[in-house]
Protein backbone atom coordinates (compact mmCIF):
# COMPACT_ATOMS: atom_id res chain seq x y z
CA UNK A 1 0.00 0.00 0.00
CA UNK A 2 0.94 3.65 -0.74
CA UNK A 3 -0.16 5.71 2.16
CA UNK A 4 -1.31 9.91 1.11
CA UNK A 5 -2.85 10.64 4.39
CA UNK A 6 -4.53 9.71 7.75
CA UNK A 7 -8.17 9.02 8.82
CA UNK A 8 -10.41 8.10 11.77
CA UNK A 9 -14.33 6.78 11.27
CA UNK A 10 -16.71 6.19 13.60
CA UNK A 11 -19.80 3.33 12.95
CA UNK A 12 -22.97 2.20 14.18
CA UNK A 13 -22.32 0.92 17.24
CA UNK A 14 -19.86 4.12 18.39
CA UNK A 15 -16.33 1.99 17.74
CA UNK A 16 -13.64 4.19 16.25
CA UNK A 17 -11.01 3.24 14.15
CA UNK A 18 -7.83 5.52 12.76
CA UNK A 19 -5.12 4.71 9.98
CA UNK A 20 -3.96 5.25 6.92
CA UNK A 21 -5.69 5.68 3.43
CA UNK A 22 -3.36 4.62 0.41
CA UNK A 23 -4.09 4.93 -3.09
CA UNK A 24 -2.64 1.89 -4.20
CA UNK A 25 -2.94 -1.82 -3.26
CA UNK A 26 -1.54 -4.78 -4.19
CA UNK A 27 -3.20 -8.48 -3.71
CA UNK A 28 -0.71 -11.36 -4.41
CA UNK A 29 0.85 -10.59 -8.62
CA UNK A 30 -2.40 -7.95 -8.72
CA UNK A 31 -1.59 -4.40 -8.26
CA UNK A 32 -5.30 -1.88 -8.26
CA UNK A 33 -4.92 1.10 -8.87
CA UNK A 34 -6.27 5.01 -8.26
CA UNK A 35 -8.74 3.61 -5.72
CA UNK A 36 -9.17 4.63 -1.83
CA UNK A 37 -8.01 2.36 1.07
CA UNK A 38 -7.80 2.38 4.63
CA UNK A 39 -6.20 0.10 6.75
CA UNK A 40 -6.85 0.58 10.57
CA UNK A 41 -3.81 0.45 12.77
CA UNK A 42 -6.03 0.77 16.09
CA UNK A 43 -9.64 1.45 17.41
CA UNK A 44 -11.82 1.53 19.72
CA UNK A 45 -12.85 0.24 22.28
CA UNK A 46 -12.01 -3.38 21.05
CA UNK A 47 -9.67 -3.12 18.00
CA UNK A 48 -10.59 -6.55 16.37
CA UNK A 49 -10.44 -7.24 12.25
CA UNK A 50 -13.51 -7.04 10.44
CA UNK A 51 -13.85 -7.63 6.65
CA UNK A 52 -16.35 -6.10 3.98
CA UNK A 53 -16.90 -3.44 1.14
CA UNK A 54 -18.42 -0.68 1.61
CA UNK A 55 -21.43 0.77 -0.76
CA UNK A 56 -19.82 2.19 -4.15
CA UNK A 57 -22.70 3.92 -4.06
CA UNK A 58 -21.40 5.92 -0.87
CA UNK A 59 -17.59 5.50 -0.74
CA UNK A 60 -16.09 8.09 0.49
CA UNK A 61 -15.25 10.91 -2.57
CA UNK A 62 -14.00 13.53 -0.27
CA UNK A 63 -10.51 15.56 0.56
CA UNK A 64 -8.64 13.28 -2.01
CA UNK A 65 -10.90 13.40 -4.94
CA UNK A 66 -13.14 11.02 -6.99
CA UNK A 67 -11.56 7.09 -6.69
CA UNK A 68 -12.70 4.00 -8.16
CA UNK A 69 -13.22 1.59 -5.24
CA UNK A 70 -12.50 -1.98 -5.08
CA UNK A 71 -14.49 -3.92 -7.15
CA UNK A 72 -14.54 -0.96 -9.97
CA UNK A 73 -11.02 -1.18 -10.24
CA UNK A 74 -11.24 -5.30 -10.56
CA UNK A 75 -13.39 -5.12 -13.58
CA UNK A 76 -11.50 -2.64 -15.68
CA UNK A 77 -8.42 -4.60 -15.04
CA UNK A 78 -10.60 -7.48 -16.32
CA UNK A 79 -9.80 -9.58 -12.99
CA UNK A 80 -13.78 -10.07 -12.44
CA UNK A 81 -16.96 -9.84 -14.40
CA UNK A 82 -19.26 -8.19 -12.31
CA UNK A 83 -18.99 -6.19 -9.48
CA UNK A 84 -19.59 -8.23 -6.75
CA UNK A 85 -18.61 -10.32 -3.68
CA UNK A 86 -19.16 -12.64 -1.39
CA UNK A 87 -18.71 -12.84 2.52
CA UNK A 88 -18.27 -15.76 5.06
CA UNK A 89 -18.34 -14.41 8.70
CA UNK A 90 -18.13 -17.59 10.51
CA UNK A 91 -15.23 -19.53 12.19
CA UNK A 92 -13.02 -18.97 9.26
CA UNK A 93 -14.21 -15.22 7.65
CA UNK A 94 -13.52 -15.72 3.82
CA UNK A 95 -14.62 -12.68 0.91
CA UNK A 96 -14.72 -13.49 -2.79
CA UNK A 97 -14.32 -11.21 -5.37
CA UNK A 98 -16.67 -11.14 -8.34
CA UNK A 99 -18.13 -14.57 -7.24
CA UNK A 100 -19.07 -16.81 -4.61
CA UNK A 101 -18.26 -19.97 -2.96
CA UNK A 102 -20.91 -22.75 -2.47
CA UNK A 103 -18.77 -24.60 -0.11
CA UNK A 104 -19.99 -22.15 2.98
CA UNK A 105 -23.86 -22.14 2.07
CA UNK A 106 -26.80 -24.76 2.48
CA UNK A 107 -29.43 -24.77 -0.14
CA UNK A 108 -30.15 -22.04 -2.99
CA UNK A 109 -29.41 -18.14 -2.59
CA UNK A 110 -32.53 -16.36 -2.65
CA UNK A 111 -32.65 -12.99 -4.83
CA UNK A 112 -33.27 -10.38 -1.90
CA UNK A 113 -33.60 -6.90 -3.86
CA UNK A 114 -31.35 -3.63 -1.82
CA UNK A 115 -33.17 -0.77 -0.62
CA UNK A 116 -32.68 3.02 -0.86
CA UNK A 117 -32.21 4.92 2.19
CA UNK A 118 -34.92 7.65 2.75
CA UNK A 119 -33.28 10.29 -0.18
CA UNK A 120 -33.19 7.54 -2.57
CA UNK A 121 -29.41 6.69 -2.44
CA UNK A 122 -28.51 3.17 -1.85
CA UNK A 123 -25.53 4.55 0.32
CA UNK A 124 -25.64 1.30 2.59
CA UNK A 125 -27.05 -2.35 2.10
CA UNK A 126 -30.14 -2.21 3.45
CA UNK A 127 -33.10 -4.99 2.86
CA UNK A 128 -36.57 -4.60 3.77
CA UNK A 129 -38.22 -6.88 6.49
CA UNK A 130 -41.38 -8.22 6.33
CA UNK A 131 -41.73 -10.44 9.43
CA UNK A 132 -40.01 -10.94 13.00
CA UNK A 133 -40.55 -13.39 15.00
CA UNK A 134 -38.73 -16.42 17.33
CA UNK A 135 -38.11 -19.74 16.96
CA UNK A 136 -38.10 -21.97 20.43
CA UNK A 137 -36.12 -25.23 20.98
CA UNK A 138 -39.61 -27.22 20.71
CA UNK A 139 -40.10 -25.95 16.99
CA UNK A 140 -43.35 -23.91 18.00
CA UNK A 141 -42.66 -19.72 17.77
CA UNK A 142 -43.55 -16.68 19.01
CA UNK A 143 -44.26 -13.99 16.47
CA UNK A 144 -42.28 -10.32 17.72
CA UNK A 145 -43.58 -7.99 14.29
CA UNK A 146 -47.33 -6.77 13.82
CA UNK A 147 -49.11 -7.21 10.95
CA UNK A 148 -48.39 -5.57 7.54
CA UNK A 149 -45.06 -5.07 9.17
CA UNK A 150 -42.26 -3.60 6.41
CA UNK A 151 -39.29 -1.70 7.98
CA UNK A 152 -35.77 -1.58 5.69
CA UNK A 153 -32.82 -2.63 7.93
CA UNK A 154 -28.65 -2.42 7.85
CA UNK A 155 -26.54 -5.45 6.80
CA UNK A 156 -23.26 -3.90 8.46
CA UNK A 157 -20.57 -6.37 9.18
CA UNK A 158 -18.61 -3.74 10.80
CA UNK A 159 -21.11 -3.29 13.07
CA UNK A 160 -20.43 -5.50 16.26
CA UNK A 161 -23.93 -5.88 17.97
CA UNK A 162 -27.66 -5.70 16.13
CA UNK A 163 -30.33 -2.69 16.81
CA UNK A 164 -34.10 -3.17 17.56
CA UNK A 165 -36.81 -0.76 18.54
CA UNK A 166 -37.64 -1.16 21.54
CA UNK A 167 -40.90 -2.01 20.78
CA UNK A 168 -39.30 -5.08 18.98
CA UNK A 169 -36.52 -5.65 21.45
CA UNK A 170 -39.05 -6.01 24.61
CA UNK A 171 -41.25 -8.84 23.21
CA UNK A 172 -37.86 -10.83 21.92
CA UNK A 173 -36.66 -10.63 25.50
CA UNK A 174 -39.64 -11.93 27.08
CA UNK A 175 -40.18 -14.78 24.49
CA UNK A 176 -36.53 -15.75 25.43
CA UNK A 177 -37.13 -15.94 29.29
CA UNK A 178 -37.86 -19.87 29.09
CA UNK A 179 -34.15 -20.05 28.21
CA UNK A 180 -33.11 -18.10 31.47
CA UNK A 181 -32.44 -14.29 29.54
CA UNK A 182 -32.51 -11.63 32.47
CA UNK A 183 -32.77 -8.81 32.98
CA UNK A 184 -29.05 -7.51 32.95
CA UNK A 185 -27.99 -5.57 36.32
CA UNK A 186 -25.17 -3.35 34.32
CA UNK A 187 -27.68 -1.68 31.99
CA UNK A 188 -31.40 -0.68 31.09
CA UNK A 189 -32.91 -2.81 28.20
CA UNK A 190 -29.55 -5.29 27.89
CA UNK A 191 -30.10 -9.01 28.72
CA UNK A 192 -28.02 -11.87 29.61
CA UNK A 193 -28.38 -15.48 29.77
CA UNK A 194 -25.99 -18.85 30.98
CA UNK A 195 -24.16 -19.49 27.65
CA UNK A 196 -25.99 -22.85 27.35
CA UNK A 197 -28.35 -20.49 25.34
CA UNK A 198 -25.76 -21.06 22.35
CA UNK A 199 -26.11 -24.52 21.98
CA UNK A 200 -30.13 -23.94 21.93
CA UNK A 201 -31.53 -24.96 18.36
CA UNK A 202 -34.08 -22.13 16.88
CA UNK A 203 -33.64 -18.38 16.88
CA UNK A 204 -34.75 -15.31 15.70
CA UNK A 205 -36.39 -15.70 12.31
CA UNK A 206 -36.39 -12.82 9.88
CA UNK A 207 -38.73 -12.76 6.72
CA UNK A 208 -37.16 -10.56 4.24
CA UNK A 209 -38.88 -9.30 0.76
CA UNK A 210 -37.55 -11.24 -2.16
CA UNK A 211 -36.79 -9.86 -5.60
CA UNK A 212 -39.61 -12.54 -6.99
CA UNK A 213 -42.88 -13.07 -5.42
CA UNK A 214 -42.55 -16.83 -6.25
CA UNK A 215 -39.59 -17.14 -3.76
CA UNK A 216 -39.41 -16.98 0.16
CA UNK A 217 -36.96 -15.15 1.71
CA UNK A 218 -36.90 -16.84 5.22
CA UNK A 219 -33.57 -16.41 7.03
CA UNK A 220 -32.24 -17.10 10.73
CA UNK A 221 -30.24 -15.72 12.89
CA UNK A 222 -29.18 -18.65 16.25
CA UNK A 223 -29.03 -18.23 19.16
CA UNK A 224 -25.53 -19.20 18.94
CA UNK A 225 -24.74 -16.51 16.91
CA UNK A 226 -27.05 -13.62 18.85
CA UNK A 227 -25.25 -14.47 22.16
CA UNK A 228 -21.62 -13.62 22.86
CA UNK A 229 -19.61 -13.67 26.30
CA UNK A 230 -20.58 -11.04 28.56
CA UNK A 231 -18.20 -9.26 30.54
CA UNK A 232 -18.08 -6.88 33.70
CA UNK A 233 -18.45 -2.75 32.79
CA UNK A 234 -15.91 -2.66 35.60
CA UNK A 235 -12.00 -1.76 35.39
CA UNK A 236 -11.12 -5.83 35.52
CA UNK A 237 -13.12 -6.28 32.49
CA UNK A 238 -13.61 -9.44 33.48
CA UNK A 239 -16.20 -12.46 32.15
CA UNK A 240 -19.45 -12.48 33.81
CA UNK A 241 -19.84 -15.59 36.39
CA UNK A 242 -22.80 -16.83 37.72
CA UNK A 243 -23.53 -19.83 40.06
CA UNK A 244 -20.45 -20.91 38.11
CA UNK A 245 -21.84 -20.88 34.60
CA UNK A 246 -20.38 -18.45 32.09
CA UNK A 247 -23.14 -15.45 31.36
CA UNK A 248 -23.63 -14.37 27.53
CA UNK A 249 -25.53 -11.18 26.53
CA UNK A 250 -27.59 -10.90 24.38
CA UNK A 251 -26.03 -8.78 21.24
CA UNK A 252 -29.44 -7.30 20.12
CA UNK A 253 -29.65 -3.58 21.31
CA UNK A 254 -33.10 -1.18 21.63
CA UNK A 255 -33.36 2.24 20.39
CA UNK A 256 -36.67 4.28 20.74
CA UNK A 257 -36.08 5.13 16.94
CA UNK A 258 -38.98 2.97 15.61
CA UNK A 259 -37.74 2.78 11.94
CA UNK A 260 -34.51 1.34 12.91
CA UNK A 261 -33.21 -1.95 12.16
CA UNK A 262 -29.75 -2.94 11.97
CA UNK A 263 -29.15 -6.83 11.49
CA UNK A 264 -25.12 -5.94 11.25
CA UNK A 265 -22.83 -9.09 12.13
CA UNK A 266 -24.63 -11.22 13.85
CA UNK A 267 -27.35 -12.28 10.77
CA UNK A 268 -23.60 -12.19 8.59
CA UNK A 269 -22.24 -14.90 11.11
CA UNK A 270 -25.69 -16.86 10.23
CA UNK A 271 -25.93 -16.16 6.97
CA UNK A 272 -24.09 -16.12 3.73
CA UNK A 273 -24.45 -13.29 1.60
CA UNK A 274 -23.11 -12.40 -1.90
CA UNK A 275 -23.69 -8.91 -3.26
CA UNK A 276 -24.30 -7.91 -6.94
CA UNK A 277 -24.06 -4.37 -7.27
CA UNK A 278 -24.66 -4.24 -10.84
CA UNK A 279 -27.96 -6.10 -10.44
CA UNK A 280 -29.03 -4.36 -6.52
CA UNK A 281 -29.29 -7.28 -4.94
CA UNK A 282 -28.43 -10.13 -2.58
CA UNK A 283 -28.46 -13.58 -2.70
CA UNK A 284 -28.41 -14.48 0.73
CA UNK A 285 -28.74 -18.43 1.89
CA UNK A 286 -28.25 -20.45 5.33
CA UNK A 287 -24.22 -20.04 6.09
CA UNK A 288 -22.32 -23.60 7.32
CA UNK A 289 -18.43 -24.26 8.12
CA UNK A 290 -16.78 -26.10 5.83
CA UNK A 291 -13.70 -27.71 6.19
CA UNK A 292 -13.46 -28.53 2.38
CA UNK A 293 -11.57 -27.36 -0.40
CA UNK A 294 -13.35 -23.79 -1.82
CA UNK A 295 -16.21 -24.55 -4.62
CA UNK A 296 -15.67 -20.81 -6.22
CA UNK A 297 -18.66 -19.29 -9.17
CA UNK A 298 -18.00 -16.85 -10.83
CA UNK A 299 -21.38 -14.24 -10.85
CA UNK A 300 -22.02 -13.56 -14.62
CA UNK A 301 -23.34 -10.22 -16.21
CA UNK A 302 -27.42 -10.43 -15.07
CA UNK A 303 -26.75 -13.68 -13.66
CA UNK A 304 -29.97 -14.60 -11.10
CA UNK A 305 -28.98 -16.58 -8.25
CA UNK A 306 -32.20 -18.65 -7.64
CA UNK A 307 -30.58 -20.39 -10.99
CA UNK A 308 -29.86 -23.95 -10.41
CA UNK A 309 -25.76 -24.46 -10.30
CA UNK A 310 -25.77 -27.28 -12.66
CA UNK A 311 -28.46 -24.85 -15.18
CA UNK A 312 -26.04 -22.23 -14.77
CA UNK A 313 -23.12 -24.11 -15.62
CA UNK A 314 -25.05 -25.56 -18.60
CA UNK A 315 -25.87 -21.65 -19.88
CA UNK A 316 -22.67 -20.96 -19.85
CA UNK A 317 -21.55 -23.77 -22.54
Amino acid sequence: MVAINDFKASYGDDDTSEGTVAENISLDDYRLRNITVGLAKQGSPNPIGIIGLGSPMGRYNGTYGARSDVLESMVDQGLIKTHSFAMYMGEHPSIVFGGYDTSKFAGRLTEVPLQPNLTGSMDNYRVNITSLGVTHSNESSTQLSPAAFSVNAMLDSGTEVSFLPLSLLHPLAAALRPLGVYDSPQAEDEYLAPCTIRDQPGGLEIDLLARSKDQKAQFRITYCDLFDVAYNNDESGEAIVKDGILQCQLRVFGTAEQNTIGLNLQFMRSNYVVHNMDELVLGIAQAVESSGDPDLRDIWPGEKFSMDLDLRQQQRQ
